[in-house]
């Protein structure tokens, strides 16, 4: 048996389709690559491999105060801009998506919930129809993130892009 896998998953599965045409039976692509796995290994865990973990970058809003002559100006760096969330399967992501999007399909969701940043977040949800996503803003809405959006289907985000 082959296992294949990259960082993300993409080289992944072209290596596994190149291995099948040079006559290998049993070859795995680990979906979603390293990066995966090293969520699944901060979920939930492995049994019987290690995975080397990379430290988690803490994000948070910092705030620079700068006199200039009598006032004083305040900046505020934020770490947490709008993300746009596409809750679509990985295979319906490939296919198009909105510019700059992420995609965390709506079964994965909760699970991985904590990559979205401060729960005040500016989070647009979109998917297909918009279905799935006003379903995933339920949801992210009883987790308590505060400033999630329904931007319906992918036709309608692209219409107002």
């Amino acid at each position: 048996m082959v296992i294949v896998y990259d960082e993300t998953g993409k080289k992944g599965h072209q290596a596994l389709r190149t291995l099948i045409g040079a006559g290998f039976k049993e070859v795995i692509n680990i979906s979603g690559g390293h990066t995966s796995l090293q969520r699944h290994e901060r979920a939930v865990g492995f049994n019987n491999i290690q995975i080397g973990l990379l430290p988690v970058e803490k994000k948070s809003i910092e705030v620079e105060i700068k006199k200039t002559g009598e006032k004083t100006v305040e900046k505020t760096k934020d770490f947490n801009p709008l993300i746009v969330v596409d809750v679509r399967t990985r295979e319906e992501f490939y296919e198009g998506a909105y510019p700059g999007a992420v995609n965390i399909p709506l079964d994965e969701l909760h699970m991985r919930s904590n990559e979205l940043g401060s729960k005040s977040r500016e989070i647009t949800l979109y998917c297909a129809s918009g279905a799935r996503s006003a379903y995933a803003q339920r949801g992210l809405m009883q987790m308590g993130f505060t400033n999630v959006k329904n931007g319906g289907g992918i036709m309608q985000m692209m219409k107002y892009r």
